[in-house]
């Protein structure tokens, strides 16, 4: 008569209490006052249409795209700090509200991500905020930085909350062979707060 996600079990351990959970709803801001020098590195620029990397027109959004070793040292990157990157958007943009951004090595005979067993655990978070796309360059500067090695694929993992959905946001990407980018969307399950009795 019940479906527990992710139990397998056959007894579910419950309270009669009242839970007291702690949220953290604390985001990190990142002020770029100035540049010195930094090196930019393009890495598959196109202008084919990408709308599912973050749907701000839903309620929540999970996305992984997976960029190859060979595809990054190509752009010219070598091992080192990977402060941020820049989203090309190709409508007016939209809102994306608890923006968490995480990234990790992955193995670099996976050229292809799988949506039966997507990676969850593993991850480096380098941004969370809430943040407002654009027509154009968008950047996001992560408050610390991911250390590639040089020589693995990295997997970056999106994943987003909007209480009230935005506009459909379009990037700009190219066609690859094989699936580089998984996506889900609204599995926000419930809002709860303050109820009147």
């Amino acid at each position: 008569s019940h479906l527990i996600s992710n139990f397998t079990g056959t007894n579910y351990v419950y309270t009669s209490q009242q839970p007291y959970d702690y949220y953290d709803f604390a985001q990190t801001n990142v002020v770029l006052s100035s540049i010195t020098t930094e090196a930019q590195y393009t890495v598959g620029a196109g202008s084919v249409p990408v709308p599912n990397l973050l749907q701000a027109n839903q309620v929540s959004g999970h996305t992984q795209i997976l960029y190859k070793a060979s595809e990054l040292t190509a752009a010219g990157l070598t091992s080192g700090n990977i402060n941020g990157f820049i989203l090309k958007v190709a409508n007016a943009g939209g809102t994306v509200n608890f923006l968490k951004v995480k990234m990790q090595h992955t193995s670099a005979t996976n050229t292809v991500l799988s949506a039966i067993s997507p990676t969850l655990t593993g991850f480096t978070q380098v941004y969370n905020k809430n943040y407002t796309f654009v027509a154009g360059d968008n950047r996001i500067q992560f408050y610390t930085p991911f250390v590639w090695d040089g020589v693995s694929n990295v997997l970056i993992d999106f994943s987003f909350t909007n209480t009230q959905p935005s506009t459909p946001i379009i990037f700009n990407g190219v066609n690859t062979s094989g699936n580089m980018l998984l996506y889900s969307n609204n599995n926000y399950a419930t809002d709860l707060g303050a109820f009147g009795h």
